[in-house]
């Protein structure tokens, strides 16, 4: 492992240089130690302690706060920025990538906008739980590297435990890194980025045309990703937007139960703005924000009719290869690996049967490995269409999750965690790390929530 600090060689514009808050009461709740090792952090679990709860640095670390605007629910703000994170390092770990490594909760910033800095338990918890079962669903994600109490109290509605969540990422660039930028006319600055990030996660491209349909593309398969597990986000505001091809920032985030394409927990999103069946269209949304913010860089490579031109043509081809991910996702999920159009029909079929009966999305799924179905109508047409049974049980159990962080369950295991209770959140940690294989261990998370566990609202709690 080697740390080195490029996005702080970057002009002091782009962020502000600061420590954590650090917490010398702080307490271990879990370590990522495989994750620890994969990446090469040669340090002992006091000295992770000290460096996860922010009180000592990485050696030759250079801990800053980033810059970034963000459009939220639509509404433009020119300055949000980490209010409560520090970038403590950036590594050059043992598996040959490059990390950001990030502390949530560790503190104020000059980005703050009078808030506290400081995390409550629950936030920390869920991210904990969902950013590693994504990555363990396949997911594109940030990781997890460690969460810990910092025997502190904070203070939101009610007087809260506090914690700190390490963060593991490619890196913190957003759409709204962009946008910082554009807002304030600062163009070399822009320039400057827009090359930062090529170069460390596009290296293949040459032109920022070809940075911004790599971005655009990763995005688009990354959203459909989450629709083939019944993920809602909740907050795909642009500074929530990675440009990196991964999932971020896992505030009101959920997964359905009962399927439902217009399915919002959210309790900020009043007007179902990122509800489930709307994701790809934000996704685009939030891509033409990008073309629009780095606007003035792709202009040095050609006219502005040409480039108007050329980006219309490519968000037209950007939808029809999102119509194809998606027939290709659910086509699987129903055990066919060579879809035709017409396979689209049967999944919308099977889709408004889910919803108008109200079954379970994840376990609804995973029960067609027994190539049944309650609706013999529909049961007759797709068993039409499968030509190898075993190839199709075998695709189906690889896509189709047995477990996935139910929101019930994850909220039973936050509320245990404040009560000082850890089990829970640590068993669920474990059991996710393999969502597709079925184990009787585990059955109880297989479960529907009963109607006093439904969980309709979900919140940021930072």
């Amino acid at each position: 492992m080697r740390v080195n600090n490029t996005y702080s060689d970057l002009a002091p514009s782009f962020y502000e240089t600061n420590h954590p808050k650090g917490f010398p009461s702080a307490s271990k709740i879990i370590f990522n130690n495989d994750l620890i090792s994969e990446l090469g952090l040669g340090f002992n679990d006091n000295e992770l302690l000290n460096i996860f709860s922010g009180n000592k640095n990485f050696p030759n670390s250079n801990p800053i706060s980033l810059a970034y605007s963000g459009h939220q629910f639509g509404y433009f703000n020119p300055t949000l920025g980490d209010g409560r994170a520090h970038l403590i390092a950036e590594i050059d770990a043992d598996d040959k990538e490059h990390y950001d490594v990030q502390l949530k909760g560790s503190g104020q910033t000059k980005f703050s906008r009078r808030g506290d800095g400081l995390s409550s338990l629950g936030p920390v918890i869920r991210e904990y739980i969902v950013s590693e079962a994504m990555h363990f669903l396949g997911v594109p994600t940030t990781r997890a590297l460690s969460a810990v109490r910092t025997n502190e109290s904070v203070y939101r509605e009610e007087e809260l435990p506090g914690g700190v969540f390490t963060r593991l990422a490619k890196s913190h660039l957003r759409v709204g890194s962009f946008e910082y930028f554009y807002s304030r006319q600062e163009f070399d600055a822009l320039s400057n980025l827009v090359e930062y990030a090529m170069k460390r996660h596009y290296p293949a491209t040459k032109a920022p045309m070809e940075f911004f349909k790599a971005v655009a593309k990763n995005k688009i398969s990354l959203v459909n990703k989450w629709l083939g597990i019944g993920f809602i986000h909740g907050v795909m505001n642009t500074d929530n937007t990675s440009i990196a091809g991964i999932t971020i920032d896992y505030g009101p985030c959920a997964f359905m139960d009962e399927y439902n394409d217009d399915k919002v927990f959210s309790s900020i999103d009043r007007h179902g703005r990122y509800r489930y069946n709307q994701q790809i269209d934000i996704a685009f949304w939030n891509l033409s924000v990008l073309a629009n913010a780095i606007f003035p860089v792709l202009l040095k490579d050609k006219a502005e009719d040409i480039l108007i031109a050329e980006l219309k043509q490519f968000f037209k081809e950007l939808e029809t290869e999102a119509e194809h991910l998606w027939l290709s996702t659910f086509s699987k999920k129903i055990g066919l690996a060579q879809p035709i159009n017409e396979d689209r029909e049967l999944i919308k079929e099977l889709l408004n049967y889910m919803q108008k009966e109200k079954l379970d999305f994840t376990n609804t799924f995973r029960s067609l490995n027994t190539l049944s179905f309650q609706n013999k109508n529909w049961e007759k047409k797709w068993l039409a269409r499968i030509e190898d049974k075993e190839a199709s049980i075998e695709l189906m159990n690889s896509v189709n999750p047995y477990i996935i962080p139910r929101n019930h369950q994850v909220e039973k295991a936050i509320e245990e965690a404040i009560a000082g209770k850890d089990d829970l959140f640590l068993r669920l940690v474990e059991a996710y790390k393999k969502p597709y294989e079925e184990d009787k261990d585990n059955e109880d998370l297989t479960h529907e929530p009963a109607p006093d566990e439904r969980v309709y609202q979900t919140f940021c709690g930072t």
